[in-house]
């Protein structure tokens, strides 16, 4: 995260209307966000949020299981950082850079998971089944096979950023919505969860 995202994220606390009803409510956790979402009338969804180049992330999940990985795309290089459950501190995130990209292909040259340890390996991306990559943002599956194993999960990916998440209860639905801003103050996006089921243009306008 750079400093227009931490300022960005900050700007984003505040109360919003899903749809015509639904109410969703940002708030402050460090340099991140809380999320809390109504659906219905006892349905409420917990997760964390932040603005990372220039859109409202939102990771929906098991109360504090979710985390965020999001990354930036330039060329053939990409960096991210991952923002593990209830994080209140950028000390508390993980790095990752890598290079390539040929083929949805990255191999990992730096980088250090939330535990504060190395790992090496590469990242393989490729659009889910069915969905024209050529639409952004696109659906993709993600796998990182590093030298400890293998790990899958899912997100989207832009022409300058991508976007996952990981559960520490993955057996629990959980999902990831991705928001570009409207000159109205609220958010239009796209929504999936991991069993890939998602769908899009969510709203959502502050109150």
């Amino acid at each position: 995260m750079n400093e227009t995202d931490l300022s960005s994220t900050r700007r984003l606390i505040g109360t919003y209307t899903l749809g015509a009803k639904d109410t969703l409510r940002l708030s402050a956790q460090g340099p991140f966000l809380r999320a809390e979402a109504s659906c219905g009338t006892n349905d409420v969804r917990h997760g964390m949020a932040a603005s990372f180049a220039g859109r409202l992330v939102i990771a929906f999940g098991p109360k504090d299981k979710v985390e965020i990985g999001a990354y930036r795309v330039s060329g053939n290089s990409m960096e991210g950082v991952w923002v593990p459950p209830a994080a209140d501190d950028l000390r508390k995130c993980g790095r990752e850079k890598s290079a390539g990209g040929k083929d949805g292909v990255w191999t990992i040259t730096e980088a250090i998971a939330i535990d504060n340890t190395a790992y090496t390996g590469t990242v393989h991306v490729k659009p889910i089944q069915g969905v024209d990559a050529t639409n952004r943002p696109t659906p993709v599956e993600i796998e990182w096979r590093l030298h400890d194993g293998n790990y899958r999960s899912f997100g989207f990916a832009c022409d300058d950023a991508m976007y996952t998440t990981f559960s520490f209860e993955p057996e629990k639905p959980y999902c990831l919505a991705v928001f570009d801003p409207r000159a109205d103050g609220g958010f239009e996006g796209m929504w999936m969860t991991n069993e890939f089921k998602r769908g899009g243009t969510s709203l959502a306008r502050r109150r």
